[in-house]
């Protein structure tokens, strides 16, 4: 590939890496400095240029490449030995048109460069394109085409000479978000007292008009769910507001019913809407070009090449030998993870300093034409119309999934994909066979709220688990499936997604939606109960560990029933009185000894009573 072809990113990214390794390359012949003085010095000059500290390895890799690629010559302002290994090239300009396509489409190519400016036709001239389009597009049939065929040519036409125009668009009035799966390993707990290394799922939502990042979702499993997505929305929304717009992918984006709500006899201002409720309107791109959001996180991976723990672009060709060795060793337990990757909460932070430094560089084309995204995201905002603003009373509103259900008795069951969420107990025995509404917030599913279908009389209710069947028949006061889903939840507790915002660097325009005292009142008592139930939970999983840690010291099984009355203090002094880390005889008086028999009684010597 010519340098003239090659991508405009790439070919900035070498010439910083050439005033980077240059100064070294020319002096090292040198012998007055050490090995090891060279590459901290040289790692620190990367990290100034760049933004970013690498480790001395990738340096040094660096470094080695270079010279491999110079043959000999030592001809270091060659700057096609600073090239990335994988070449991207140049995007071909949308309004260049192949000569078989411009030929079949003479006409409405001349009639579009006869406008009074062709980039921005008027409506009138608009109409008439559109017209000339079906006039075409029904010519091709009749000749024999497909009307499928038909279509794709003429709308490869038309893509071809459209170009977009931003003009008149304003910082939030459009969010897009999408997933990426980045190309660094770190590690978390396998909950069998070792690590996993995981590449992950990384959500990023950014503004449409300003390409800023506006916050995203790290997700250390392989996989994510609607409820990642309606998760990190409820966090953007709830620190910029509601936008008008949000522009997704297809596949699980588009058919979440979370986000956009069931299709039924409701109307949006009724429940089960999802996002809907919010007067959003969704669109879904079609192919990947047409996602901004794609070419930014491209960008984004860019930056995080020289991370610890990177395995290239693609990881079966491009993982570095090293990289393949390291993670041998963690499989095998012979080193430590950390001493080559970030755990989930390090990668977590270090992505936050990734995207500042995305957000704060200036970046060149129609779109931002000299800004960074911070400049534009401040430049762009329409102060007049700013987006709707949920205050702190109303949060709840953004936070919740509103549904309609049926209570039964089993209760009521949240259905979100494959995953069943079941909430049953005796505060909502009075209303079997009843509709309510049931709000549900992905980011708390221990419990749920339900009220009536007219928002009225409150409710939480705590999430029950399914029990083992064959435990239920054979052993119901076993407690092991209580102990089991504890060391389960102690596992998944780090395991839940990390979510992040990026505050904006200026006063935001406020505009806040006005509601009733009903409507804070209802929002005030679900906080007030839920926070009740959760407390409630806390205490059971307590009462779980402290029964598991007395089975443990003393053989002693607690029935779950039983648990909720172990107190601390108790469980304390019954275990040491059993182990006999206390003597058994507790007072010595003249030559008769006074036993404790009753160890949860206040110990008082006879005589005393």
């Amino acid at each position: 590939m010519t340098m003239d072809k090659i991508a405009d990113e790439q070919i900035q990214a070498a010439t910083k890496l050439r005033e980077i390794l240059r100064p070294y390359l020319i002096g090292q012949h040198d012998l007055h400095l050490a090995r090891a003085e060279i590459e901290a010095r040289g790692v620190e000059d990367y990290r100034r240029v760049f933004g970013n500290r690498i480790t001395t390895r990738y340096w040094r890799e660096l470094f080695m490449r270079t010279v491999r690629r110079d043959n000999g010559f030592e001809e270091w302002n060659r700057l096609e030995i600073y090239l990335p290994e994988r070449l991207k090239q140049k995007e071909t300009p949308a309004s260049i048109v192949s000569t078989a396509l411009a030929d079949d489409f003479a006409e409405l190519e001349q009639f579009i460069q006869a406008c009074s400016d062709p980039s921005r036709p008027t409506e009138k001239e608009q109409a008439a394109v559109w017209t000339l389009a079906f006039e075409k597009l029904a010519s091709i049939v009749s000749a024999g085409d497909s009307k499928k065929s038909a279509s794709r040519r003429v709308r490869q036409f038309l893509f071809a000479r459209a170009t977009r125009n931003y003009d008149g668009i304003h910082s939030l009035q459009c969010v897009s978000g999408d997933d990426f799966t980045l190309n660094t390993y770190f590690y978390v707990p396998d909950g069998k007292g070792w690590f996993d290394l995981t590449r992950g799922q990384v959500i990023l939502f950014i503004d449409f008009r300003s390409l800023r990042i506006l916050g995203w979702a790290l997700e250390p499993r392989k996989s994510y769910s609607s409820l990642t997505i309606r998760s990190l929305c409820t966090h953007v929304f709830g620190e910029f507001g509601v936008p008008a717009i949000l522009y997704f992918e297809r596949g699980l984006w588009k058919s979440a019913t979370l986000l956009k709500g069931k299709t039924g006899p409701f109307e949006f201002t009724e429940i089960t809407q999802g996002l809907r409720e919010f007067n959003i309107k969704f669109i879904h791109a079609v192919r990947p070009r047409t996602k901004v959001v794609e070419r930014i996180g491209g960008m984004f991976q860019d930056i995080a090449e020289a991370e610890p723990g990177y395995c290239g672009r693609d990881e079966r060709r491009d993982a570095p030998e090293s990289l393949r060795r390291q993670m041998a060793e963690v499989e095998a337990r012979k080193i430590h993870p950390s001493q080559h990757f970030y755990s989930l909460d390090e990668w977590n932070r270090r992505i936050g300093e990734l995207v500042d430094q995305y957000n704060s560089e200036v970046q060149q084309g129609h779109i931002l034409d000299g800004l960074s995204p911070d400049q534009a995201f401040e430049k762009f905002m329409n102060q007049d119309d700013p987006p709707i603003q949920f205050s702190a009373g109303l949060r709840y509103l953004l936070s919740h999934d509103k549904r309609q259900e049926r209570v039964t008795l089993n209760g009521v069951t949240i259905r979100i994909g494959k995953q069943k969420f079941n909430y049953r107990g005796q505060e909502i025995a009075h209303l079997v066979g009843r509709d309510v509404l049931a709000w549900f917030d992905p980011e708390n599913r221990d419990t749920i709220v339900v009220t009536n279908l007219d928002r009225t009389n409150p409710i939480c209710v705590a999430r029950s688990e399914n029990p083992s069947a064959l435990e239920c028949l054979a052993e119901p006061d076993s407690g092991r499936l209580g102990r089991e889903l504890t060391r389960i939840e102690d596992q998944a507790s780090y395991m839940k997604t990390r979510f992040q915002v990026v505050k904006a660097k200026f006063p935001l325009p406020q505009r806040q939606l006005l509601a009733s005292a009903r409507t804070l009142d209802l929002g005030r008592e679900i906080e007030t109960q839920r926070r009740d139930a959760i407390n409630r939970i806390e205490q059971q999983k307590t009462n779980h560990r402290r029964a598991r840690t007395l089975t443990q010291r003393t053989g002693i099984v607690v029935p779950e029933s039983a648990e909720k009355n172990v107190r601390p203090e108790d469980a304390q002094f019954l275990s040491e009185f059993l182990e006999g880390e206390t003597a058994s005889v507790v007072e010595t008086s003249g030559k008769k000894n006074n036993y404790q028999l009753k160890p949860f009684e206040k110990f008082k010597p006879k005589g005393e009573q």
